[in-house]
């Protein structure tokens, strides 16, 4: 099993960077050509234009000029903006694949149990986290005690409060990890 997903962003509640739109301001950033990068993409010069009209329209500057006469002709070019909103898409699709790469690795396709979903979003060093299998629970009035047994043999007793352990669903010979502040 693949999770896949598309980065879209929109403003005002449009689609604003869409995935092909994306490939045509790269396109139009090599080439300098609007038909250039309408036939990269591809689409056609037309629906390279409304796009991009599109996109200029939703912005608050543009985010695509045309270039007109000179010495080496006209062309089309992203300003400074469209530059800008290039390298934050460059960051913003970054953190989508790891987002969906750590996705994939917690879904077992065994069992197509998505597990550990919380752990997405903590920030933590290696230092400071211990796997272990919980051993025993013991709930008392407010708090339980949870005994882990780590890999080395050793055991880690941590208290929580009960709803923690209601909340988490946590269950004996559960694989889990400890964290604590350092």
């Amino acid at each position: 099993m693949n999770i896949s997903s598309n980065l879209t962003l929109e403003l005002f509640n449009q689609p604003f960077l869409l995935e092909k739109r994306i490939e045509l301001l790269f396109a139009i950033g090599r080439t300098g050509s609007m038909s250039k990068a309408a036939k990269e993409v591809p689409m056609s010069y037309k629906t390279a234009w409304e796009a991009v009209d599109k996109m200029n329209n939703l912005a608050h500057t543009p985010v695509v000029v045309k270039v007109t006469g000179g010495t080496g002709g006209g062309g089309t070019k992203l300003t400074e903006y469209g530059e800008n909103l290039l390298a934050s898409y460059r960051q913003l699709q970054n953190e989508h694949e790891r987002f969906l790469k750590r996705l994939q690795e917690l879904t077992n396709i065994d069992t197509g149990v998505l597990s550990d979903i919380g752990r997405l979003g903590l920030q933590i060093s290696a230092r400071n986290q211990i796997k272990g299998r919980i051993k025993s629970i013991k709930l008392k009035r407010v708090n339980a005690e949870i005994v882990l047994e780590l890999k080395s043999g050793h055991e880690l007793l941590s208290i929580i409060t009960n709803s923690a352990v209601e909340s988490l669903g946590l269950k004996l010979s559960d694989e889990v990890v400890a964290i604590f502040k350092s």
